[in-house]
């Protein structure tokens, strides 16, 4: 069913892969150019009333600007080759409907990659530069932090070092609202391609383990795919062929019946891997890397895939363990001379005559 499904797309990608990259080409330019362009302009003058540092701000735009117009000029280059990228995907459709999805999963990746550059380098800034405050400001409190035993200790310092650390802590505060705007700006951007790479990777796994003959086995007879057993007590009924002076008393009758495989149990699977994904996306660690400035991963294939193939083994070998495994000596084989018994050889085959 998916190879038709498959088949079907990909005859509609490759009829139409002129319009689909103009209007890919056009959304990219769209969104991850222009409307990038415009929102940096506008954090440079004071975005919603927040007074920045003109020159930290003018800075940072004017090289995120830099990179974005050598990007566009990338994009235009790669343009007459879109039409060909779109056809080549839609080909790989007669392999079956995953196989664009996951084409078109890395597409998004690749022709996003100055987003993905703007966050990892605002991300870094920010870290940076929240961790120095963090220890400039144990300065001030007569403490620092020890590395090895990973615990503050206190700890004298000189007065040139308090003045020092006094300068820095001012600057570097007063910046924090400009590194601050920039870094949550990328941010978001970053959490909009991930959400919509989880979305695609998501549809992948559902088309790829997809329960479609349960599914189809349950709506044409649903006593053929069991999900249980129950058992029905049935009325009492008197046996009406003894004889009269013989009276049985009466017998109660059970009856074992089939329970249909519920509908919730067949995609069971799929509610565990919505609830890895909000575990994953909505933990309290990606919120801290967020306002902590770490770099935030998506979430790995291996936990959607899991689920579906969840009879493997957690560990899998590798190739020169197999081979290890394989071209190893078996155990030794024991012969009957070599059989001991409380630490005594058996003679297997002689016997003894005790005379």
């Amino acid at each position: 069913m998916f190879v038709i499904i498959g088949i079907a797309l990909g005859s509609f990608i490759i009829d139409n892969a002129t319009w689909l990259a103009e209007a890919i080409y056009e959304f990219l330019r769209l969104y991850s150019v222009y409307a990038l362009q415009r929102t940096i302009d506008w954090l440079m003058y004071w975005p919603g009333g927040l007074k920045l540092n003109n020159e930290l701000a003018a800075f940072l735009g004017d090289l995120f600007l830099w990179v974005i117009d050598h990007w566009l000029a990338c994009i235009e280059t790669l343009r007459p080759v879109l039409p060909h990228v779109i056809w080549f995907i839609g080909f790989s459709s007669f392999a079956g409907a995953s196989m664009p999805i996951a084409l078109f999963s890395d597409l998004l990746s690749i022709l996003t990659l100055h987003i993905y550059s703007f966050y990892l380098a605002s991300a870094r800034i920010f870290n940076w530069q929240y961790t120095i405050l963090l220890s400039l400001f144990q300065l001030f409190r007569g403490k620092k932090h020890n590395v090895l035993r990973k615990r503050i200790d206190s700890c004298d310092y000189d007065l040139d070092q308090l003045l020092l650390g006094t300068i820095l802590f001012t600057l570097l505060f007063f910046l924090l609202p400009t590194v601050i705007v920039f870094y949550l700006t990328f941010a978001c951007a970053r959490m909009a391609i991930i959400s919509l790479k989880a979305a695609l990777d998501t549809l992948l796994a559902c088309l790829n383990h997809f329960p479609l003959f349960a599914l189809m086995l349950r709506i044409k007879d649903s006593q053929r795919l069991p999900g249980g057993i129950c058992f029905e007590l049935r009325d009492a009924q008197l046996i009406t062929s003894a004889p009269n002076n013989l009276r049985v008393p009466p017998t109660s009758h059970i009856y074992l019946k089939s329970v249909p495989l519920t509908f919730r149990a067949m995609f069971h699977q799929y509610f565990q891997l919505g609830h890895r994904i909000r575990k994953h996306y909505m933990s309290p660690r990606v919120l801290l890397g967020l306002a902590t400035g770490k770099f935030v991963p998506p979430i790995h294939r291996k936990n959607l895939y899991s689920l579906q193939y969840s009879m493997l083994p957690a560990k899998r070998a590798g190739v020169m363990e197999m081979w290890h495994a394989l071209t190893a000596e078996g155990p030794k084989k024991l012969s009957a001379y070599d059989i001991k018994v409380n630490g005594k050889r058996l003679n297997g085959t002689r016997r003894q005559y005790w005379h």
